[in-house]
């Protein structure tokens, strides 16, 4: 199974709707193995960091909306600031992780251009 990363909006009633707005290359929506919810995105040295949204996914699936949205992307910003430590903590390459990183903002982008969320589940 993976992890899959994509932007949504809210229909009338507050249902979650998948936009159909794809990701510009070279981005897709995976968000990684479904294993990445404890290894990666819920190490021990994200929570180091400081990340709260991200870790959380240990325990269930994000949807992300409003001034979450900035949130999540400071700590993309994060993440990739401190590259070589999380590549030793995680024990996933640098491309891995660089990559699920920017499908994640690039779902961020289309959210925002949407008024809408970013599902990450």
């Amino acid at each position: 199974m993976t992890l899959i990363v994509h932007p949504y909006r809210r229909g009338p009633n507050g249902e979650v709707i998948r936009l159909e707005s794809k990701p510009s290359q070279p981005h897709n929506d995976l968000a990684g193995f479904e294993a990445s919810r404890h290894r990666l995105w819920g190490a021990p040295v994200m929570l180091k960091l400081g990340l709260e949204l991200l870790p959380s996914l240990v325990e269930y699936d994000l949807y992300v909306e409003n001034e979450q949205l900035d949130q999540l992307k400071a700590e993309l910003e994060t993440i990739l600031a401190a590259l070589p430590e999380l590549t030793s903590a995680t024990h996933h390459d640098e491309e891995f992780i660089r990559f699920r990183v920017g499908n994640i903002a690039e779902a961020i982008r289309l959210a925002r251009a949407a008024g809408g969320g970013v599902y990450i589940g």
